[in-house]
């Protein structure tokens, strides 16, 4: 089940992408899984294929993947708008969960920004929360990425600048999943932002990590 729920940013609307797959058993636990796909700012256009296609590209894989495996919660897969202009798709959609009564039922949020450059022969990735729910959910990918051959960890007990802030701020389980090495990439809103420098091998070990928790 599919929505576009709209939201302004300054005075354009603007929209989130959902997808919901209803779970069999626990209905009422949600899943978040989610990237953003605004790219840049007027003021730096950009193609994004990293920041963030690459995060988008994982919300359909991974909804390739989990929708007909018929996961006992429901999955939420949503792709935010607005997040270059401050987060303003997540806010809003982490709003009008807390406004109708959902963000109890939040489980978890997994934040996909930035997954497939590498900056070297490491395929490494930083887990980004805090509390509440940091200590519950950075395990899960932590064991998931042992078990499935998945990147290496690394963790930051500090939140910021992406879409799981605006769910941590709102009491809900969140984490962001980055390759370790994002403040190194030379094309950051760039028109060099381009497809050819991204590693398959970085984004598969990611993805595989998050579909595995």
């Amino acid at each position: 089940a599919v929505t576009t729920p709209s939201f302004q940013v300054g005075g354009t609307t603007a929209y989130n992408v959902v997808g919901v797959r209803a779970g069999t058993s626990r209905p009422d636990d949600w899943v978040l899984v989610g990237g953003h796909y605004d790219a840049t700012a007027p003021s730096y256009p950009a193609p994004g294929a990293e920041d963030n296609a690459s995060g988008c590209a994982g919300v359909l894989e991974l909804a390739r993947v989990l929708g007909p495996a018929s996961p006992e919660a429901t999955v939420v897969f949503i792709c935010w708008s607005g997040e270059e202009q401050g987060m303003v798709g997540s806010e809003d959609h982490a709003g009008d969960l807390v406004a109708s009564g959902d963000d109890d039922k939040v489980v978890g949020v997994v934040n996909m920004d930035m997954i497939g450059y590498t900056g070297d022969a490491e395929i490494d990735v930083l887990l980004e929360s805090e509390s509440p729910g940091g200590d519950l959910l950075v395990p899960l990918l932590e064991d998931a990425a042992a078990a499935f051959t998945g990147p290496v960890t690394y963790t930051a007990w500090r939140a910021w600048g992406s879409d799981h802030v605006s769910y941590l701020d709102r009491g809900m389980p969140a984490v962001l999943t980055i390759e370790n090495d994002w403040d190194e990439y030379p094309y950051d809103h760039t028109s060099s932002d381009l497809p050819g420098n991204l590693s398959q091998a970085m984004g598969g070990a990611i993805l595989r990590m998050n579909a595995a928790a």
